[in-house]
């Protein structure tokens, strides 16, 4: 969804559309697959100036030194988030985890709660939060503060409009 209201924003998305969108993602999965390889290679980083890039959190701290990065971290409920990529590996026919949705939301909460502490401790790192819930109820609150973040010059209209409630229905189906 952020991906989605960046680009409705203005902001061109760095994708290579390998994973098209789908009932689990009806937005498109916005990825970059050398993203996904940033333990071993970062070269990729250069040619994402001033474009938006979907990291995973595990992933920030592979990213080098001597950028400067606006991290936009999305705060979402782990239980939905566990649910939702549950359904996702059912849905393709793909085994997912081995443990129980409890002790996974206990990992994800972890390494969580890690990866923005890591991120507090960056001086080349500026992070704004925002809440999945809010930014599905309160678009037009969430819009604004991102445009604001990155410069005050988005489509906030247009923004507003991704960011639709029906999300988490998809998402949770």
């Amino acid at each position: 969804m952020m991906m989605a209201m960046l680009e409705a924003g203005g902001i061109q998305p760095l994708v290579d559309d390998h994973r098209p969108a789908d009932e689990s993602n009806r937005n498109g999965y916005y990825e970059f697959e050398p993203v996904l390889a940033s333990r071993e290679s970062v070269d990729w980083v250069p040619a994402a100036k001033g474009k938006a890039v979907k990291v995973i959190y595990a992933l920030l701290d592979s990213l080098p030194r001597g950028f400067e990065y606006r991290v936009i971290f999305m705060i979402r409920d782990i239980s939905e988030v566990v649910e939702s990529q549950q359904k996702m590996l059912k849905r393709i026919g793909k085994e997912g985890a081995a443990l129980p949705p409890e002790k996974l939301e206990g990992i994800f909460e972890r390494e969580r709660e890690r990866s923005l502490t890591w991120l507090s401790d960056q001086e080349n790192f500026q992070v704004l939060e925002i809440d999945f819930q809010q930014a599905l109820t309160e678009p037009e609150v969430c819009s604004q503060a991102i445009s604001n973040f990155l410069g005050g010059d988005l489509d906030l209209e247009e923004m507003a409009k991704i960011a639709s409630p029906e999300l988490r229905t998809v998402s949770r189906n």
